[in-house]
């Protein structure tokens, strides 16, 4: 499932300094998502879990925001952040027809 960041802040530092860090995030493996940066030099925004909470971080090693300290087991979507970012889960599938049905179906939206 992707993500969706808004709201948050730019990177501080380094080659992609100034680059949003909002946008839709896409699955890297196991509590883990990444965003392309626009314009930057190949490199990438990754939100991971620490090992105590949730973390927004560039490829080039910045932080860029932690959530509260919160075990693995809370999505990110549900820790708590820095006023005003925002992180949802993305309830949009690109598909449509039976096969978005099902898929809203499973997630109980529908």
């Amino acid at each position: 499932m992707d993500l969706i960041i808004t709201n948050s802040p730019v990177i501080p530092s380094g080659a992609e300094a100034g680059l949003a860090s909002t946008g839709t995030y896409l699955p890297m493996g196991d509590n883990m998502w990444y965003i392309s940066t626009v314009g930057g030099e190949g490199g990438a925004i990754n939100l991971q879990h620490n090992g105590t909470g949730w973390e927004l971080f560039s490829t080039y090693g910045v932080v860029i925001v932690q959530s509260s300290p919160v075990a693995i087991t809370v999505p990110p979507w549900q820790a708590t952040w820095p006023a005003p970012m925002v992180v949802s889960l993305d309830k949009y599938a690109p598909w449509g027809g039976f096969a978005n049905w099902l898929r809203l179906r499973f997630l109980e939206y529908v």
